[in-house]
């Protein structure tokens, strides 16, 4: 069978290396509550789930973590190392009110990838499954929760991404419920199919280049021209 082929992504302390142990079934990621980030670059590991198909992790610094790094560079490297392409990129969220990061991180990811091709190879993994509560502190699904208490962004990714979303808990979980989160996360990147192209990636940065530099040469055109008008009345 073939690998399977992971991305994570998301904001620092969204519990992205403590995901991909899971994802691993063991701790190859380094994972503490910290405020900001442990990983500081890309890190690729491989491990086998349950019914031992092999599985390959890639761990991104948090995306517009504390000391507001651009990660880009970092992503793009995630991906090159999953070559020829992820087969998902798993966003990691946590149950709660988004704060203003996480809504930078949401739409930093749309302007990183330079279109939405990437949100069909998207699977929403929320973390901290055991807070997936109602207002009465009574365990209730993903799906619900994502229905009635998720902010209005987080909702629109959701809906960007084919409503894709599972439920995980890392921290307080026992192996054998681990195994389970692992399994329903790869069931979900099997049924999408197919994988984010990295030739395709590298074609949208370079399309992404042109346009900046088209936009700044009709900036500077638009500038001198203005230059140009002004010489010429002060002639008059």
């Amino acid at each position: 069978m073939e690998t399977i082929r992971v991305a994570l992504i998301g904001k620092t302390g969204a519990g992205k290396s403590a995901l991909g142990n899971t994802l691993l079934g063991e701790k190859k990621f380094k994972s503490t509550a910290a405020s900001e980030s442990v990983t500081i670059k890309c890190e690729a590991k491989t491990g086998k789930l349950p019914n031992g198909r092999a599985v390959r992790v890639v761990d991104t610094p948090g995306i517009m973590d504390t000391e507001g790094r651009d990660v880009r560079d970092e992503v793009t490297k995630a991906i090159a190392a999953l070559s020829p392409g992820p087969h998902a990129f798993l966003i990691v969220l946590q149950p709660g009110r988004a704060t203003e990061e996480e809504k930078r991180v949401i739409k930093q990811l749309r302007g990183l990838f330079g279109d939405e091709a990437f949100m069909e190879h998207t699977v929403i993994v929320m973390t901290r499954k055991a807070d997936i509560q109602d207002e009465n502190e009574d365990p209730i699904s993903i799906q619900q929760y994502m229905q009635r208490y998720a902010a209005d962004d987080v909702k629109d990714l959701y809906r960007r991404c084919g409503r894709r979303i599972v439920a995980v808990e890392n921290k307080h979980a026992s192996e054998h419920e681990k195994q389970k989160y692992a399994q329903e996360v790869v069931d979900e990147v099997v049924k999408m199919g197919g994988f984010y192209s990295h030739a395709y990636f590298k074609l949208m940065q370079q399309k992404k280049i042109q346009e900046e530099e088209t936009r700044r040469l009709r900036r500077e055109i638009e500038r001198v021209a203005e230059e140009q008008k002004r010489g010429f009345c002060s002639i008059l």
